[in-house]
């Protein structure tokens, strides 16, 4: 049931965000660069001469990244742009082959090996085409340590828009829009001198690095992830407390295999208000980390633990 929960509180997220991609004109399918297999790696800009742009630039010069290109859907990431205020941009465009309404997503996205959702979904009506944008904040990717969006990985999804269980496609790729490649990006080291490790082992590391509590409306915990297994997992809290007093933040995080997360949990004013806190001075949970695409399996870990901010 807890696992129920978890996977619920993500599903929402996801819900609520499923029409946030920008809808644009339909472009030319001109050229593609052809991605064959399961998990498919794509270089974006040449190889010889990886360039941090300073001002908005497409990376792809004329190059059209083919995702997949069948029967039913066609997906081509037609380019990339690079600011350095705003962020990256990657304009995609797809196409459905069918006579029914489709649901294009991306799930489990990370950038330079760290978690980060852009919550793009975009609805295409049967035999229909569009065209959007998958957006990479700056500010969010800096909070990682990510200052050069070196490594893309993500699942592409494609399911019946009136029956979410049928799945016409689910496919893993990987580009490298800045040019380097599988041998040569590196994942950015988190540097948190306070920060406290609650659970280190060979399968998960889970660090709480800070608190602020400044902010009267609410106290925020940035917490930090790692999944060193070969699988999906969940990491959720389960028995909150806060000073002996049970407020639920309502935390669910999805790790990729092998990859790592940022994340904030929020203990809201109202909430520590109602239960009489006007200083936090403990805070007690039980980690739950399990398998993300199995229900049924044990947990990986669960464990009680008290923070002292």
């Amino acid at each position: 049931m807890k696992r129920f929960f978890a996977l619920l509180l993500c599903a929402a997220l996801f819900l609520s965000f499923a029409a946030c991609g920008s809808s644009e004109e339909p472009v030319p399918n001109d050229t593609a660069v052809s991605a064959t297999t399961p998990t498919t790696e794509m270089t974006g800009a040449p190889t010889d001469a990886p360039t941090q742009p300073t001002e908005s630039q497409n990376l792809l010069d004329d190059t059209i990244i083919e995702l997949v290109n069948n029967d039913d859907v066609a997906v081509h990431i037609m380019n990339i742009e690079n600011n350095e205020h705003t962020g990256m941009q990657l304009r995609i465009q797809c196409e459905n082959r069918t006579d029914r309404a489709l649901m294009f997503s991306w799930d489990m996205v990370s950038v330079c090996g760290y978690m980060y959702d852009p919550m793009w979904a975009e609805e295409v009506a049967g035999g229909k085409t569009v065209n959007s944008t998958v957006y990479l904040d700056t500010y969010a990717l800096e909070q990682m340590g990510i200052t050069s969006v070196d490594e893309i990985t993500f699942t592409l999804n494609v399911i019946d828009s009136e029956n979410w269980m049928e799945t016409l496609l689910k496919e893993s790729f990987t580009i490298y829009p800045t040019g380097l490649d599988a041998s040569t990006w590196q994942v950015p080291q988190r540097e948190t001198p306070d920060a406290q490790v609650m659970a280190d082992d060979e399968n998960v590391r889970f660090v709480i690095e800070w608190a602020d509590g400044e902010d009267t409306s609410k106290f925020t915990m940035y917490v930090y992830m790692e999944n060193k297994t070969d699988r999906n997992l969940m990491y959720s809290w389960d028995m909150v407390s806060v000073n002996g007093y049970m407020i639920d933040p309502f935390w669910a995080v999805s790790v990729a295999a092998g990859k790592r997360a940022c994340s904030e949990i929020t203990f809201y004013g109202s909430d520590l208000e109602a239960n009489g806190i006007e200083e936090v001075s403990d805070v007690e949970f039980t980690l739950l980390v399990s398998d993300y695409d199995d229900w049924e399996a044990d947990y990986l870990l669960e464990e009680t633990y008290s923070y002292t901010p």
